[in-house]
């Protein structure tokens, strides 16, 4: 989907009015429980594309990902199934020993710390919007993990992030959810405090919790006698 359907010429979008909304009910369904990318410019669209195909072959590696008359048989493809594997473990062991040598300053802020979160919001459909509303929320940086931790958990990616966030904010300020957007910088920045903090580890494109982040969301989210 587009990042900023408002800024597409009028020639490449929606003209009439039942088309638009035909068009903005299918964009909701499309993005309820699916994960989903964004593009820009047309250039954007091959890179998503082939990153996507990638990381779901060696998430999901399978026979099918290979043509059939490229490897001569089955054991062939377990050989390559298991080298993708072994590369994908020394991956992520190489990017485990990177990480130990960041240094992380000592006066970084702890989750205690009240951060305030730039947004904008639309008002009306995504192809009739205005001029947004800006705005500000203080929020400490546990309400955010709080709110965010169950869906790093589980599966997240930064776009799933983004609407994440997105969604705290909505259910903060009100309005339509699908027209909140979070800025940039302070995303940005709240994903690598979580990191300095030890809480997420960011792998690519893939977020998850590490077990000090597991330990913290259990605290600030169990429900307690």
């Amino acid at each position: 989907m587009h990042e900023d359907p408002e800024t597409l010429p009028l020639a490449k979008s929606e003209r009439s009015d039942i088309t638009r909304e035909k068009l903005t009910k299918f964009i909701e369904k499309a993005s309820t429980g699916r994960l989903r990318k964004t593009w820009s410019t047309a250039k954007d669209i091959p890179g998503l594309v082939a990153l996507s195909m990638s990381k779901t072959i060696k998430t999901y590696p399978a026979i099918g990902w290979i043509r059939a008359d490229k490897n001569s048989n089955e054991e062939d493809l377990r050989k390559l199934i298991n080298l993708q594997n072994e590369n994908e473990k020394l991956r992520k062991e190489n990017e485990s020993m990177n990480a130990s040598s960041i240094v992380i300053p000592l006066n970084t802020a702890s989750l205690d710390t009240i951060f305030t979160i730039n947004y904008k919001q639309y008002t009306g459909s995504i192809m009739a919007r205005g001029t947004p509303r800006r705005g500000t929320i203080k929020k400490s940086f546990a309400d955010i993990f709080a709110y965010t931790s169950p869906l790093i958990y589980k599966t997240a990616d930064e776009s799933s992030m983004k609407r994440k966030m997105n969604e705290f904010l909505h259910s903060i300020c009100g309005g339509d959810s699908s027209n909140t957007y979070i800025s940039d910088d302070d995303f940005q920045t709240i994903s690598l405090q979580f990191v300095a903090l030890k809480l997420i580890e960011i792998s690519g494109e893939s977020w998850s919790l590490t077990t000090d982040g597991i330990n913290m969301m259990m605290n600030l989210k169990l429900v307690r006698n």
